[in-house]
């Protein structure tokens, strides 16, 4: 579970850099401001279940809610996916920072934040049951 410690990290890093790209976005519609928010929530989520895996490892016990994040193709890829499109399209050059314009249509926005939300429901939800 080596890999999920280390996925867990790179997606926290990578939420990280597209809220800052994001927050870069000037004259943006409110659709940024729902997927930042989203994005923030993510974050928070994601801290978590990387605390709880580390924890896992330190005790040797792993829960099958936390290795259903790691399968192929599971949660943990997806959302690493969805967060790789999404810095593909606001990524800018540093020198077009105040140029940067929404590049997104309100529909991919939606269809972006249902993917973040069922994620995050998933996520949730094994950290649920391995409280339990």
């Amino acid at each position: 579970m080596i890999g999920l410690a280390a996925s867990l990290a790179q997606l926290v890093e990578t939420v990280t850099k597209t809220l800052s790209l994001l927050n870069d976005i000037r004259n943006a519609p409110k659709e940024r401001a729902e997927l930042a928010q989203e994005l923030a929530g993510l974050l928070g989520i994601l801290m978590s279940l990387r605390y709880r895996v580390e924890d896992c490892k330190s005790k040797g016990t792993w829960f099958a809610a936390i290795r259903f994040m790691a399968v192929e193709d599971g949660p943990v890829q997806q959302l690493q996916g969805t967060l790789n499109a999404i810095c593909r399209h606001v990524c800018v050059e540093p020198s077009m920072k105040n140029a940067a314009l929404w590049p997104f249509k309100k529909s991919e926005v939606q269809k972006l934040l249902a993917k973040l939300e069922r994620l995050k429901a998933l996520i949730n939800l094994a950290l649920q049951d391995d409280l339990s």
